[in-house]
This record gives structure tokens, C-alpha cells and sequence, in this order.
């Protein structure tokens, strides 16, 4: 997740997913009820939260993120970070059989997995 996680119209005017000027943005933005925030500073406005913005934008800006100096970790590495979430939510979803959660959490442990595993091919481009 990048540090930063609000955007002005301007920051995200031209990014895949949005128009490329700040006020198409703006309204873009308008239209689908998005998380905001008023804008600090000259010129007022809003900032919208990253979870509120179009998925390529999203990975524009994750992508954009990426420090490309600190190498994509290893397969053994995403492997042994997947068992130890893994595990924890398994456990979770154990401990929570009666709980209407253990549903959502085996539902989480899924998408996670399939997140880490797409995340490995893109940085490594491989899957083994």
C-alpha cells in the first residue's frame, strides 16, 4: 500500500481508469459517492481515498509505489509469509465455527492466497 492513500483530482487526472483533466475527475468522482475528504490548502476541493477509486487506478498508483531499488521478494519468501497468514487465519476460522465470520474469513484466507500468487507472477513472472 503506498504511504499515501489521499488524492486530489489533480494527482489522479490522466491515471488509467480517469479523464485526464481535474475537473472530469471531479465529476467522475462525484457520480459514484466515493470516500472524500475536504481538501486542505489553496484551492479547497476534495481528496478521495485509494479503496474509492477505480481498480487500474488503484494499481496505477500501487505500481507507482513500488521503490523499483528494493528487489520483489523471493518465492520462498511469499511462500513462507503465505503459511504464517495461512495458519493464523485457518485458526481464526477454526476458533470461529459457530460465528457467522468463519465464512468471511475462509473467503479472506482464498482471496489472499490468490493475491499473494498473482503478486508473485507479476514481480517474479513466474508461479512455481
Amino acid at each position: 500500500m503506498p504511504k499515501k492513500t489521499w488524492f486530489a483530482s489533480s494527482d489522479l487526472a490522466g491515471l488509467p481508469g480517469l479523464p485526464s483533466s481535474r475537473e472530469a475527475v471531479a465529476r467522475k468522482m462525484a457520480r459514484t459517492n466515493p470516500r472524500s475528504r475536504p481538501r486542505k490548502g489553496r484551492g479547497g476541493g476534495k481528496e478521495y481515498h485509494i479503496s474509492s477509486l477505480p481498480t487500474d487506478t488503484q494499481d496505477a498508483l500501487l505500481r507507482a509505489a513500488v521503490d523499483p531499488a528494493v528487489p520483489p521478494p523471493s518465492v520462498a519468501t511469499l511462500r513462507s509469509d503465505l503459511k504464517d497468514v495461512s495458519k493464523l487465519l485457518t485458526g481464526l476460522a477454526r476458533n470461529a465455527q459457530t460465528n457467522p465470520e468463519a465464512t468471511r474469513l475462509r473467503e479472506m484466507r482464498s482471496s489472499l492466497i490468490k493475491a499473494i500468487l498473482l503478486l508473485n507472477i507479476e514481480l517474479n513472472g513466474r508461479h512455481d
